[in-house]
């Protein structure tokens, strides 16, 4: 309730909580996953999920950076 109010666009569709197969169904049809934190999250599940669908993760270069490098990166080399 505290985003959807920011949501009213006719390009965004908030769907609110999901579980994990709907999460699935959504991240293999997105253009793209917005990742729009400045922390450095302490476990990258989301971005590690999108990226296993194909789906692009666009979002502040020192969060995406720190965890890519740390963790995502290493494990496909």
């Amino acid at each position: 309730t505290e985003i959807k109010p920011f949501l009213q666009h006719p390009l965004i569709e908030y769907v609110g909580p999901v579980d994990d197969q709907q999460k699935l169904f959504y991240l293999q049809r997105s253009k793209a996953l917005l990742f729009p934190i400045k922390w450095e999250e302490p476990f990258g599940i989301v971005m590690a999920e999108a990226m296993g669908c194909g789906t692009p993760v666009v979002g502040f270069i020192e969060a995406l950076y720190q965890k890519l490098s740390k963790t995502i990166l290493p494990a496909l080399l």
